[in-house]
């Protein structure tokens, strides 16, 4: 399970980048599932890169992309 402090952060980088987001409301859904069997911050992120890599639709996909490059920057 995550710590507190890392679910925060998920919680903000998604904030500030739902306005970008084609559908927020599923990657949402997505995050929080992830986010609950990840251990940490860092295994969240390489889960999600895979899932989101597998993505056949490109807009859904561009949506993980914009959540993780925003997570890149704010860990970096």
């Amino acid at each position: 399970m995550m710590r507190e402090d890392e679910v925060k952060l998920l919680q903000e980088v998604f904030s500030s980048v739902k306005e970008y987001l084609a559908y927020p409301t599923e990657l949402r859904e997505r995050v929080d599932s992830m986010a609950k069997t990840s251990g940490d911050i860092i295994s969240f992120m390489s889960d999600f890169k895979k899932s989101n890599s597998s993505q056949e639709n490109v807009t859904r996909k561009t949506d993980g992309d914009i959540l993780l490059n925003q997570l890149k920057r704010r860990l970096s």
